[in-house]
């Protein structure tokens, strides 16, 4: 099977004017995060509590992202 062409990679700026944005690079990776609901700027107490609030109200973003840590962290202790 042939290899394919590498795409490069096309940044395309998705916050608006009105979220306020965080750039955290770790080793070769930059992850930008745009936050409409000011999450970023919170305290880790006042996180931790919006967090809970959404848990109990089933929001699915927040399961979603639960799952992936959840699938992250099993992944690293396998390769340990």
């Amino acid at each position: 099977m042939p290899a394919q062409p590498v795409r490069p990679h096309i940044h395309e700026p998705q916050g608006g004017a009105d979220m306020e944005t965080k750039r955290i690079q770790h080793g070769n990776s930059v992850v930008i995060i745009h936050s409409p609901n000011g999450l970023i700027s919170m305290s880790t107490e006042q996180q931790r509590a919006w967090f809970e609030c959404e848990w109990k109200a089933g929001n699915p973003a927040i399961r979603s992202l639960a799952d992936a840590m959840i699938r992250f962290e099993s992944s690293r202790e396998v390769k340990k």
